[in-house]
């Protein structure tokens, strides 16, 4: 009796938080907690809606939520095959700290926490379990892991040019790992099980896919393999992305890889693995130079948020700069109603209004129009496109917020004339005649 008590008081249980890493393959966090007799996998989603000039936005639009639940839905089948459950709970702290009351968890794994929420969330629960319980952080949402970076974070250049300049004199990228083996002995495996959300729970009813779509594609991390193994082997379409990628029509102009990595279905690591193939079995070109070229951009917004923490957020920006900004809530209805004087931003506000999605390009006009040519809040329209976006990824939509709007690293503070723009990447106006209708 008392060897089965000592047995059980020795048992070591993890719970593992995979927001940004919604996947199996290329996964260090499920690798540490394998090492644990009890293992219990959740995702934190959030439900909080965001009020701008009066008008309540969902967390998550009905598209970007559409592919967080697909992801999601086959993350647990996944699970399921090693033996893992996957639980989805509200972010909040009171629910988080019961899991781990209730599991008798010593352990959390989770990404590396770079937003103020993700830190407030992981210091309140060590501050309530009083020092019994470890927490470790992976920076699984990275390409190159910030150890391997040659400064400190601190050090880190203002200036991407300079920063990619000195990440590739000596580029340090880590193979993705395998997939873990099934835990066959996971002695918290159906402890505890959460339904996934319902589209309908969120009031939301699902529309058939607009046709117009540059982003017809569903969550997933076999999705996201696919797609990487269609863009790049298939079709070859890597071969031609420095060309075609400030394109505005179709899914073939660019990667649309993003979505993917920002809730984390594939690794960059693992797409930096599926490209170096490429460059070494099919063509080593300056377009396949092109994706590490934005996989560094990506990881360079998330060193900045690790550097610059909450001024990412903030009005002054991590430049801490002071602009007279207006706060017009009619501005803001034309603008993503796609109602205003200008036909080319217009457009881009539709496409995203009824995809969840719109180009790189789109992104940039629409922005620097809202805050450079109206003067408006950039903050409201950071938190717009934060709601809005299937590809949402904090540190890159913010980082970018800030790039644009003239409080953040752009070296030339540089406005974006909206006409020129439409003249030169969409000369025909196709892309303005098919959502200006």
């Amino acid at each position: 009796m008392r060897a089965g008590i000592q047995e059980k008081m020795r048992r070591s249980n993890a719970l593992v938080i995979l927001n940004e890493c919604l996947r199996t393959e290329d996964n260090q966090l499920l690798k540490q907690a394998s090492n644990h007799d009890g293992v219990l996998c959740i995702y934190l989603i959030d439900r909080s809606p965001i009020t701008l000039h009066g008008q309540q936005f969902e967390a998550k639009g009905l598209y970007a939520r559409t592919f967080e639940l697909e992801a999601l839905k086959e993350l647990e089948l996944r699970l399921k095959q090693l033996r893992i459950n996957l639980s989805v709970i509200p972010f909040e702290i009171d629910a988080v700290f019961k899991l781990i009351e209730d599991y008798l968890i010593d352990t959390v794994y989770s990404a590396l926490s770079i937003g103020p929420y993700e830190q407030q969330l992981k210091n309140l629960i060590l501050e309530k379990t009083r020092g019994s319980l470890k927490w470790k952080e992976y920076p699984v949402q990275f390409l190159i892991s910030p150890e391997n970076l040659p400064f400190k974070i601190n050090e880190l250049p203002e200036v991407f040019t300079i920063f990619r300049k000195k990440i590739e004199k000596r580029l340090s990228i880590e193979r993705p790992l395998p997939c873990i083996e099934e835990l066959a002995d996971n002695s918290l495996f159906q402890s505890h099980h959460s339904a996934l959300p319902s589209l309908d729970s969120f009031g939301y009813f699902l529309l058939e896919p607009d046709r117009r779509s540059a982003h017809p594609f569903k969550g997933g991390e076999s999705e996201a393999i696919n797609r990487v193994q269609d863009y790049f082997f298939k079709r070859r379409l890597v071969s031609r992305y420095k060309k075609t990628r400030n394109g505005l029509i179709g899914e073939a102009y660019s990667t649309k890889f993003s979505g993917y990595l920002a809730l984390g279905c594939i690794s960059a690591r693992s797409i930096y693995a599926a490209l170096s193939a490429y460059e070494s079995t099919v063509e080593k070109s300056e377009d396949t130079y092109w994706v590490l070229f934005e996989l560094l951009w990506r990881d360079y917004f998330k060193f900045l948020g690790l550097k610059h923490r909450e001024n990412l957020f903030k009005l002054g920006g991590i430049k801490e700069r002071s602009y007279p900004w207006n706060n017009d809530k009619i501005a803001f209805e034309a603008w993503i109603n796609g109602k205003t004087k200008d036909p080319f931003v217009n457009a881009i506000m539709l496409e995203l209004k009824h995809t969840g999605f719109t180009s790189n390009r789109g992104r940039q006009n629409a922005a620097s129009y809202w805050s450079k040519t109206l003067r408006q809040d950039w903050r409201v329209g950071a938190y717009y496109f934060q709601t809005q976006l299937i590809d949402n990824d904090v540190q890159s939509n913010w980082g970018n917020w800030n790039y644009i709007s003239g409080v953040g690293n752009d070296p030339r503070d540089r406005e974006f004339n909206t006409k020129l723009q439409a003249e030169r990447y969409d000369p025909h106006q196709e892309f303005q005649k098919l959502w200006n209708k």
